[in-house]
């Protein structure tokens, strides 16, 4: 009982400081333990998850600068236009003229300079993609292996539940006995100490159930 109550403590100072609060309040649950349902048969990696999101717009970042750094390879293009008044009087304005013109510049001795760094933008660029497919690659990987979790813990939870009703029954058939003088006080006491240890697994496996399928919920959320 020292022991559980100090996780308790522990726990709560942990979440505490996650939630970015001082004291040591000691922090009860709201709800009961029981078991949580939900259908993940269906659900897959979503692209719209933020995380997935972010790395991709890095990547189109990333792909915009390699663009980017290959039209500098074409020359520059500068277009200009002015407009003049012609008269032998000021500000009479009775001739006018016009001149449009364009300017193209191209400087060929930056060439291996632009290319290197083309070179650079573009290995940066295939780099991001690499690293946004091995990204969704890990992230289905992880989302299998939790929805394999989840059924490992669905199993354990139905033979836990298994385990408990037949403790109970033996709990019940010993009590019986016993009120009839059929059974040693030390023989219910063990069949009272299994009832408390399968109540106990069964709980704790309500929560490894509960904890497998917060993690798929939160792999697959938007």
């Amino acid at each position: 009982m020292q022991y559980a109550r100090s996780n308790v403590l522990n726990a709560s100072n942990y979440i505490s400081v996650l939630m970015n609060e001082t004291g040591t309040t000691v922090l009860m649950p709201t709800e009961s333990l029981s078991v949580s349902y939900s259908d993940i048969d269906a659900v897959s990696l979503s692209e719209n998850r933020k995380d997935i999101l972010a790395m991709d717009s890095a990547t189109e970042a990333y792909k915009q600068m390699y663009k980017a750094d290959q039209m500098s390879f074409l020359p520059g293009l500068n277009a200009f236009g002015t407009y003049e008044m012609h008269d032998d009087e000021v500000f009479q304005g009775d001739a006018d003229g016009y001149l449009f013109g364009a300017e193209l510049k191209w400087n060929l001795f930056e060439g291996s300079k632009r290319f290197g760094k083309s070179q650079k933008s573009k290995a940066e660029y295939d780099k991001a993609k690499l690293q946004l497919e091995q990204y969704k690659s890990e992230s289905a990987l992880e989302l299998n292996r939790a929805k394999r979790n989840l059924e490992n813990a669905e199993n354990k939870l139905r033979l836990t539940k298994l385990a408990l009703e037949q403790s109970q029954e033996s709990l019940r058939i010993r009590t019986n006995r016993f009120e009839q003088g059929l059974e040693k006080t030390t023989d219910l006491l063990m069949a009272e100490t299994q009832y408390s240890q399968k109540t106990l697994e069964y709980y704790m496996t309500i929560f490894e159930h509960n904890y497998a399928l917060a993690y798929v919920q939160f792999l697959t959320k938007i």
